[in-house]
């Protein structure tokens, strides 16, 4: 059974993970269960061998917790460990399950957690951005792992940069990003290169090592209204790039031929911020935050083209979604 879980901008005092059933055959998503009693669970990461659930809570000292969901989507708390800083917003399971990336974005630290919540690094960075609103010190916004856990990439998108490091965390290189682009997440293609959504400058950036290869627009040249990237994602073959706009409210779709071209958007309801593509790649899902809904849209796996909407239910401001 695919099953997905909705994280939220919620209080405590409300459900702020929520489990859907997604029929495959139409797209359709029913309420199974939800974890309360968590403040801000804004982004979830799952071990499926030991169906463990991970969740930040997106607060000043904010904190990392674990749940072990059993066969009928009940949530057994573990444990919770303090994030290593202010308002934690992503999590990243290394390929074997047993570290746990954790970026602070409103403190700029970077901390790894192992699977039961004990610090094994931590890392603060301080300095001073191109944009003094938005970058006026260190924003860790994300990591992501190589497919052999090899390097782990962890994006600052106040001051501009990637850090690589190293498998043993002893040896790590900087990637430059242009000025005031912001890098936000991150996707690894399975020709190497790397690709990065950059929030503020609403770009993809694609770069092979520590290079950059590509600047390319995730908007229309008409449009001017303000907006800013969110999430991208690969399709499985790696054969297209998606990336969300907050503000155009769409989703740019980018073949992959070596280079990045932008065919197609996708409209969705407001402020797209996380999204997924369903395991056979048939759907598209999305978290709408601002309107409150997830949307749902058919996909075809051929020519990677995303179809209209097919169906949208009510979900309290959902900014993630993580397949269980």
């Amino acid at each position: 059974m695919a099953v997905l879980a909705v994280g939220s901008r919620s209080s405590k005092h409300h459900e702020g993970i929520t489990f859907f059933h997604v029929n495959d055959q139409v797209g359709s998503l029913t309420r199974i269960g939800g974890i309360s009693s968590i403040e801000q669970p804004t982004f979830q990461c799952f071990n499926r061998r030991e169906r463990i659930l991970y969740s930040v809570s997106e607060t000043d000292n904010g904190s990392v917790s674990a749940y072990a969901i059993d066969d009928s989507y009940t949530a057994e708390l573990l444990f919770t460990a303090p994030s290593g800083g202010d308002s934690p917003c992503h999590l990243a399971l290394s390929p074997l399950g047993d570290m746990i990336a954790v970026s602070n974005y409103g403190s700029g630290d970077f901390t790894l957690l192992s699977s039961h919540g004990e610090v094994l690094c931590h890392e603060h960075f301080e300095g001073v951005g191109f944009d003094p609103i938005r970058q006026e010190g260190s924003h860790i916004h994300c990591s992501l792992w190589s497919a052999d856990g090899s390097y782990l990439y962890v994006a600052d998108l106040g001051l501009d940069r990637i850090i690589r490091y190293a498998h043993d965390r002893k040896i790590k290189e900087v990637i430059d990003a242009p000025k005031g682009s912001g890098p936000r997440h991150m996707a690894l293609g399975k020709d190497g290169l790397l690709y990065v959504a950059s929030e503020l400058s609403n770009e993809i950036l694609v770069y092979r090592g520590l290079v950059l290869q590509q600047r390319i627009s995730t908007l229309p040249q008409t449009f001017l209204r303000e907006n800013t990237v969110a999430d991208l994602h690969l399709s499985r073959n790696g054969a297209f790039l998606y990336c969300s706009n907050r503000g155009h409210d769409s989703i740019a779709i980018f073949k992959v031929n070596q280079s990045l071209h932008r065919f197609e958007y996708c409209y969705t309801d407001k402020e797209p911020r996380n999204f997924t593509l369903s395991h056979d790649g048939s759907w598209l899902f999305v978290a709408n935050g601002s309107s409150s809904t997830i949307t749902v849209h058919r996909r075809n796996t051929a020519n990677g083209s995303v179809g209209e909407l097919t169906h949208r239910i009510h979900s309290n401001e959902p900014v993630c979604l993580t397949w269980i």
